[in-house]
């Protein structure tokens, strides 16, 4: 997928020449224009279904609108904390979607302008997602109504970067979180599992989009910035609330209700329209400043100056949104880790439902910072700190990429996987290692299973392919440390979701038909509902909610289409029939038909290639790199049988998923890691510590080497100059530099020819040219001296008599 994409022209009346945004492979246009059925709100005029048109086809679309993702006390606001209104506005723009003929679509819309952001799939297949997003976001030129479309597979999710690790904080020693719920509920009485649901099911949010974020993202509009971030949200939501954290003890439950459509909730999106550098320690400044005068932000720094900030225990999670990129860093998210083996009676530092902590200036002072502010007074001064309580309920994430030379924006598909994963962290959520998950001694491949054994779940340290079973499924691990987590934090800062009443467009349980808050322009008597949600005389359904119904609110006919076939999926035509306003599963089509990918059609399911008839294994991905990208098989009979290529298949396409990241020209291209790291001291467990010193065996050696050869090569190097000063001095010292044969030299005549002697490096002296060398003792020169000895005070003028080595001379 790490394709370069041509130039795309823009069809219709704008056009947009431009390369694809970096995170794509291919991209189209997508035309939204306003259908010819309008509806009518009691507020006034709205176009509730709409056309699409993409990828060369049209499709009519549904639009309801959706208040899940809202708290009922919703508020934007400035910088200077003022309300600025618009929430009516947001509430009447967000929609939950689906496209008109195809039962099972489904997606979630919201308008900004004549364009939208958000996405759809037409089948309920994760593999048919239609993202949408405004071409605004990655062309200068473009308006809001403008708008790009790509599918999930068009993501280079090479690109889906490298994430800071969480910030866990120290606690106790860790302990078996079986254990643990074991001990905590022979506290409580126990009691039937309750088979409803918790209530209390929405995490609150303040999001907060600061500067960067709304000048590069958000074009300098608030309405952008938004829609924005409540379609990301809504977004976000949909991977969490079809998660039961409560998955197979149930019967443990004990006071509450099960852990099932757990989510979040927008109480307040804050947009920081201007910079502000008036304080070191506030976020929304440039950062650290160099002695050059350049600024730059470090992650850690950022994150808790953001915490230091806007912390709230008002809040069950605060999130800063930045366009922010790190300096020779991908870098694209951090988060505060909440601790899942913290016991109730501590403290809860990080993560979700935060406690407040206090911190001062000298706090705030850490290593990060000495190189660039040496002097603490100067610090000081430019960090002035208004309000020492923090909590660490806190995450940012960047939606700017960094490839470590360039910035590149990401599309919404990439930015929602990040704040998800991020999000997660908060929730308690390490990876799948033995790092911060459950019992460290008792961390088995539960947890990091093979493909054999259907492949890694969605919390390891890789990105996924989804080819293998465990893809898009949170793993034991993640499981319990969440439910570890939200059993006691939830009742501290989890609210009721939103309910949305008779209006919604969605059949609730006392409802008979449920046409949202919509009636027809020209009478409200060809509504088949009412507005209390009951059916009208005579009508036994409604189109709104039922394929299979007329505008008369009848039933169709059996040989009316409610679904039509499609060969990709497997499926023939479906027909209504005619007693019922659902339409009928579609039938499958023949076996042997072609299918997705060079699958094969049986019994109405598109099987992978490996699985056809006349080849009869199961597909998998090869753990060997170099074949990682052939189309492999193996026996489905034999455990222990290999994964190995398909002789004549042709090699996956780019982009397909493979051992260590992405396939590109049939290589397997590695992708980025985004590892763990837990702030406990490592070295507090043997088996941990082995783990580390395992997993980073190649460092370990190179630093090992490094502190003994530097000092090594250090010494080797002081002790050979020492030897050669000695050689230099011992020769100096033994031979005369130069000599002149002069006989019957008195000492009279040295003194009085004192006055030419100049002292030499060796601690000799020259009279009238003739070589001299002093020494301290006698025995010192016989050994070095080759002419004669002689006791002498020519060679010091005050201190006494020396031994001299010159030939001829006499006292």
């Amino acid at each position: 997928m790490l394709l370069i994409l041509l130039i795309f022209v823009f069809q219709t009346f704008c056009s947009i020449n431009a390369s694809a945004p970096m995170s794509l492979s291919s991209f189209e246009r997508a035309v939204f224009t306003p259908s010819t059925s309008r509806y009518k709100r009691d507020t006034g005029d709205d176009t509730l279904r709409i056309q699409l048109q993409i990828y060369g086809k049209k499709y009519e679309l549904r639009l309801r609108p959706s208040f899940a993702v809202f708290d009922e006390n919703l508020r934007i606001r400035n910088g200077l904390n003022e309300d600025v209104g618009g929430v009516e506005q947001i509430l009447e723009d967000h929609f939950d979607v689906q496209a008109v003929g195809y039962p099972y679509s489904q997606g979630t819309l919201t308008r900004i302008d004549d364009g939208y952001i958000g996405s759809i799939t037409l089948t309920g297949l994760q593999e048919d997602l239609i993202y949408f997003e405004p071409a605004a976001l990655h062309f200068a030129q473009s308006s809001f109504s403008d708008v790009i479309a790509y599918r999930a597979d068009d993501v280079k999710m090479e690109r889906v970067h490298k994430f800071l690790n969480p910030i866990a904080f120290p606690g106790p020693a860790e302990r078996s979180l079986e254990k643990q719920s074991e001990g905590e509920s022979v506290k409580r009485t126990k009691r039937e599992a309750s088979l409803e649901n918790e209530k209390k099911n929405r995490c609150p949010l303040k999001v907060v989009a600061d500067y960067k974020f709304y000048w590069k993202v958000g074009r300098n509009s608030t309405a952008l910035v938004t829609r924005y971030i409540v379609n990301m949200i809504a977004r976000v939501n949909d991977i969490y609330t079809v998660v039961n954290w409560d998955e197979g003890r149930e019967s443990e439950i004990s006071g509450r209700g099960k852990f099932f459509n757990m989510g979040f909730s927008i109480k307040e999106i804050k947009i920081l329209d201007k910079p502000d550098d008036s304080n070191l320690l506030f976020y929304n400044g440039g950062g650290i400043q160099t002695e050059s005068g350049q600024k730059f932000w470090i992650p850690d720094l950022l994150l808790k100056y953001f915490a230091l900030g806007e912390g709230s225990g008002d809040f069950c999670l605060v999130h800063l949104l930045t366009a922010q990129s790190f300096k020779n860093s991908s870098v694209v998210g951090l988060a505060y880790l909440a601790n899942p083996s913290n016991p109730s009676d501590l403290p809860n530092n990080g993560g979700i439902c935060a406690d407040v902590s206090y911190v001062s200036h000298l706090d705030l002072y850490t290593p990060e910072i000495w190189p660039y502010y040496r002097d603490v007074e100067t610090w000081l001064e430019k960090a002035k700190l208004n309000d020492n309580r923090i909590w660490y309920n806190t995450v940012f994430t960047s939606t700017i990429g960094n490839d470590e030379k360039n910035d590149y924006p990401l599309v919404t598909r990439e930015a929602e996987l990040i704040v998800a994963h991020e999000f997660g962290h908060a929730w308690g959520s390490a990876h799948d290692t033995p790092d911060l998950n459950s019992n460290v001694s008792a961390f088995s491949n539960e947890c990091q299973p093979s493909y054999k054994e259907g492949g890694y779940y969605i919390m390891n340290s890789f990105a996924q392919t989804g080819f293998d079973v465990n893809n898009d499924k949170f793993s034991p691990c993640s499981k319990r440390s969440i439910r570890n987590v939200l059993s006691r934090r939830w009742a501290n800062c989890f609210v009721e979701e939103k309910k949305s009443l008779c209006g919604n467009g969605i059949i609730e349980e006392g409802e008979e038909c449920d046409e949202g808050i919509l009636l027809p322009a020209a009478t409200q008597a060809l509504s088949c509902c009412t507005k209390s949600c009951k059916l009208r005389d005579q009508a036994v359904c409604s189109p709104f909610n039922h394929p299979c119904c007329t505008a008369t609110c009848k039933f169709h006919s059996r040989d009316h289409v409610c679904l039509l076939g499609n060969q990709f999926q497997c499926k023939a035509t479906a027909h209504c029939s005619g007693v019922s306003g659902d339409c009928p599963p579609a039938p499958p089509i023949e076996d042997g038909i072609e299918c997705l990918d060079e699958g094969e059609c049986q019994t109405g399911v598109c099987v992978p290639f490996c699985e056809k008839k006349k080849i009869g294994k199961k597909a998998c991905i090869c753990e060997d790199v170099e074949q990682s990208c052939h189309r492999c098989c193996r026996d489905p009979k034999n455990a222990s049988a290999l994964c190995e290529p398909h002789p004549g298949a042709t090699d996956l396409k780019d982009g397909t998923w493979c051992i260590k990241g992405v396939c590109k020209n049939s290589k397997c291209t590695t992708e980025v890691t985004d590892q763990v790291v837990n702030l406990l001291n490592v070295l507090s467990d043997g088996n941990r510590f082995w783990n580390f010193v395992v997993s980073n065996m190649v460092g370990i050696i190179i630093v090992l080497f490094c502190c003994l050869w530097f000092p090594a090569g250090f010494i080797v190097r002081k002790w050979d100059e020492k030897k050669k000063a000695s050689r230099q001095t011992s020769k100096l010292s033994k031979e005369p530099r130069k000599v002149i044969q002069i006989s019957n030299v008195d000492m009279h005549r040295a003194r009085l020819e004192q006055s030419e002697m100049v002292h030499n490096i060796t601690g000799g002296t020259s009279i009238s040219g003739m070589w001299v060398s002093c020494y301290n003792t006698l025995q010192n020169c016989n050994e070095a001296c080759h002419f004669s000895c002689y006791e002498a005070d020519i060679c010091n003028d005050s201190v006494g008599p020396m031994i001299a080595c010159a030939p001829g001379l006499k006292t």
